[in-house]
C-alpha cells in the first residue's frame, strides 16, 4: 500500500566570488545533499518509508549578494 504526501525542501546558500568551477560544483553537491537529509527527515517526520520521484530545481538571485536555492522534490510513500 502507497500513502503518498508531496514533499519540497530547499537548502539556500549565499555565493561569494565562486570563479572557480571546481569550488562551485562542490557547493552545489553539497547543496543538494542537505536538500534530500532535508527531505528525508520530513518524509520520516509524516510516517513515509521511503521518498520516489525525486528531482531538483535551482534558482540563481543575483544582486549585491548572490544566492543558490536548491529545493528537492519527491513524494513520501509508505512501502509494506
Amino acid at each position: 500500500m502507497l500513502d503518498m504526501n508531496s514533499l519540497s525542501i530547499s537548502s539556500r546558500k549565499e555565493i561569494r566570488g565562486v570563479n572557480e568551477i571546481q569550488a562551485y560544483t562542490k557547493e552545489v553537491e553539497s547543496m543538494q545533499q542537505i536538500a534530500v537529509i532535508r527531505l528525508k527527515e520530513k518524509a520520516t517526520q509524516q510516517g513515509a518509508n521511503a521518498v520516489v520521484g525525486l528531482r531538483y530545481s535551482s534558482t540563481l538571485t543575483t544582486g549585491s549578494s548572490s544566492f543558490l536555492n536548491i529545493t528537492a522534490y519527491g513524494t513520501a510513500v509508505i512501502i509494506e
